[in-house]
């Protein structure tokens, strides 16, 4: 993985000094409300590595604070209710504002309960301060991902989700005990909210799927070289670049499904994925590559289905041939005045004449 990690200079403290450049003038108004605030995890990492940061973490001594001072200024927001992590959401101008209470009113024992050491860095609102970790510093400058103790991922498993984000963002390489953590972390996910699980891995499809694939084939030790030839067809293909639901798109669900046979993963147990997206998942995986299979896929279930079946199972040949099915026109009016048929007789000709058309184009006539 090392020949496709990004090239940055780490700003440092100097970079970290000029944080309150880019804090939001709510947010420094609210720590005027609070006993302790600091900007925390994600940021600072993002920051340190070289990225503009979109998503900001705080760790408060008062949630309910939080939520009277943004109720006072409009700022809507949502509670989840975890109970391990319960937080604050507050979503503005597409920037994600995430508040939670400092565990214990303890920054050390706040330290513990994070999940990766590159994610243990804390600025204090404040006093503009930096607090130095010099493990977490080491780890991002050497780009390692490391549990903060051997429990992190089990008293968390869907920080295993969080761990083939992280590596696959960052070109991480990662640490033994943590890479037999997040490998075991896996097998817990059942137990943790769907929510939280769906939500990663639309994170996790928003990152190019080589690099993804390298996350996943570190984690379990397995070559993902014959997968990858097969998402490569897939993204040619703008039609499977739509998306089914709100940020997964058709050949994001075919990467899922590669990777979860790949790795003999359970996708409701690890993913999550909605009703709707199983549905499209699941024809993926009863499909041949012959006219008929494809055909009757693009019946029932539409273009999107039809051709990504055929960029998984077929040659990039028979892909295109499968997606110009999608141009074929059939006039109805102009059947009824020539054939004279209307119902069910109308719909019987348009299939026959849709079937020898698609046939036609497949078999390259």
């Amino acid at each position: 993985m090392e020949k496709h990690r990004k090239s940055v200079n780490l700003p440092g403290e100097k970079k970290i000094a000029n944080l309150n450049e880019i804090i939001p003038e709510f947010v420094k108004e609210l720590s005027n409300k609070l006993g302790a605030i600091y900007l925390v995890g994600g940021t600072l990492r993002d920051m340190q590595l070289g990225y503009t940061p979109f998503d900001f973490d705080f760790v408060v001594s008062d949630l309910e604070t939080v939520k009277e001072f943004l109720n006072n200024r409009n700022i809507k927001f949502f509670v989840l209710n975890n109970d391990k992590f319960p937080f604050l959401r507050a979503v503005i101008n597409h920037r994600t504002f995430d508040f939670i209470e400092i565990y214990n009113g303890s920054i050390e024992e706040d330290k513990n309960r994070r999940d990766f050491t590159i994610n243990v860095l804390y600025y204090n609102i404040k006093d503009s301060r930096f607090i130095k970790d010099e493990l977490a510093l080491s780890d991002i400058k050497n780009r390692v991902l490391r549990a903060i103790s051997k429990a992190s991922v089990r008293n968390d498993p869907v920080r295993a989700l969080r761990a083939i984000r992280f590596i696959a963002r960052f070109h991480l390489s990662v640490e033994k005990n943590t890479l037999l953590s997040v490998r075991e972390g896996f097998k817990l996910l059942k137990q943790a909210q769907s929510e939280r699980k769906n939500e990663e891995m639309r994170r996790i499809l928003s990152i190019p799927y080589q690099n993804v694939l390298s996350a996943f084939g570190l984690i379990f030790e397995k070559d993902t070289s014959d997968i990858a030839e097969k998402l490569s067809i897939c993204n040619k293909f703008p039609l499977l670049h739509s998306e089914l639901s709100k940020g997964v798109s058709y050949n994001g669900l075919c990467e899922i499904y590669l990777i979860s046979k790949k790795f003999s993963l359970n996708r409701a147990n690890i993913f999550a994925l909605t009703n709707k997206e199983e549905t499209f998942v699941s024809v993926l995986e009863n499909t041949t590559c012959n006219f008929e299979s494809l055909f009757n896929i693009f019946i029932k279930d539409g273009i999107y289905s039809a051709l990504a079946s055929a960029s998984l199972y077929c040659c990039e040949e028979n892909a295109k041939r499968v997606e110009k099915w999608n141009e074929i026109r059939i006039d109805g009016n102009m059947l009824k005045r020539n054939y004279h048929v209307e119902g069910k007789m109308l719909g019987k000709l348009k299939n026959e004449i849709l079937e020898k058309e698609c046939r036609r184009i497949y078999e390259n006539i």
